[in-house]
């Protein structure tokens, strides 16, 4: 169904009266991105998909191992009251709680990060570390947001490893995960799956704008010199009905594109 989406196949769906494209639609609901991401994220081998969560969590040593179960939106019953996450994954040594906030979404909070961690330990009998993952919803400054709302949370085991990360960084860490991998391997067909889903949504890398500033500068270096070249010509050909504007201006004008063409291929 996924590629069907992606290649505009999928045709449409009614939905409260409302026809749809089903491609529109995966893009309104994160709970969709949430299933194309951690499902394919269970299809790969144990040392691949350990090296993507090892990215997102650098500093957890014990390691993730093997997957031993996952589950969507699980419901936890909370002082009578339903809570339900996006993911749950449990692997060998340890758990993973993953709330997901799509693109453009609403902005994660701690009062429901506190409700799901208090369901997690409510419901879940276990002796392993528990990791909770914000993904999206984060802002431009996914760190800082991040430490704010974890200070906001109470009674939190030490057990408990909270990380936020925004999908820029999520899809950066996938993009260089299948460039490690060979392009005829099956593992690279299903990083490439959750690339796309990544891209079906707009999330694409954060460029760093050095490259393009050295471009501008060089830009500016080039105005420089076929200024110099302008005067020289006025100076020749006095009369403006002679000039032919567009030979002598055409490099300047064509060189702004063509650096910033250069640099989204850097």
């Amino acid at each position: 169904m996924l590629r069907a989406i992606l290649q505009g196949k999928a045709g449409r769906v009614d939905i409260n009266g409302v026809n749809k494209s089903w491609r529109s639609l995966f893009q309104e609901r994160e709970d969709l991105l949430s299933a194309a991401i951690f499902s394919r994220l269970s299809y790969l081998r144990e040392p691949t998909s350990n090296q993507l969560l090892i990215q997102l969590f650098p500093d957890f040593y014990p390691g993730f191992g093997r997957i031993v179960e996952l589950e969507f939106w699980p419901r936890w019953r909370l002082e009578g009251r339903e809570v339900e996450p996006d993911v749950l994954m449990r692997f060998e040594h340890c758990e993973l709680l993953v709330e997901v906030k799509r693109p453009g979404g609403i902005t994660q909070n701690s009062r429901q990060w506190q409700q799901e961690l208090d369901a997690f330990f409510e419901n879940i009998s276990t002796e392993k570390p528990l990791l909770f993952l914000a993904l999206g919803g984060l802002g431009d400054n996914p760190k800082e947001v991040t430490d704010i709302l974890s200070s906001q949370l109470q009674n939190i085991p030490s057990s408990v490893w909270v990380k936020g990360t925004s999908w820029q960084q999520f899809y950066k860490v996938l993009k260089e995960l299948a460039l490690n991998l060979d392009s005829d391997n099956e593992e690279s067909r299903i990083i490439n799956d959750m690339i796309e889903s990544c891209e079906l949504y707009g999330i694409r890398e954060y460029r760093c704008m050095d490259g393009l500033n050295h471009l501008l500068q060089d830009l500016l270096n080039g105005c420089s010199i076929n200024q110099n070249l302008i005067f020289d010509w006025e100076r020749e050909t006095p009369l403006s009905s002679e000039r032919n504007w567009d030979d002598i201006t055409g490099y300047s004008v064509n060189l702004a594109p063509k650096c910033f063409e250069k640099w989204k291929r850097m």
